[in-house]
């Protein structure tokens, strides 16, 4: 490669970097929120006999609207 190709490529990728840096948020984000959902499935079923109903369906509610709001951001 010649220097200017380099520094072309250089250029494109500093160019990209914020668009890049957004996506891999994104992606964290709902890497997190996937994480999120599982562990509090996981912990209504494992005692569910210890949590009151009332909050039982307040976390089953919050878990859905977190699952909306995922479906909505879907690219």
């Amino acid at each position: 490669m010649s220097d200017d190709e380099v520094d072309a490529l250089v250029k494109e990728a500093e160019a990209n970097r914020e668009s890049d840096k957004k996506k891999k948020e994104a992606v964290e984000a709902r890497n997190m929120a996937d994480s999120t959902i599982a562990q509090a499935d996981k912990m209504i079923k494992e005692n569910e006999d210890k949590i009151s109903e009332e909050n039982k369906k307040e976390v089953e509610e919050k878990i859905e609207t977190l699952k909306k709001a995922l479906e909505n951001t879907e690219s």
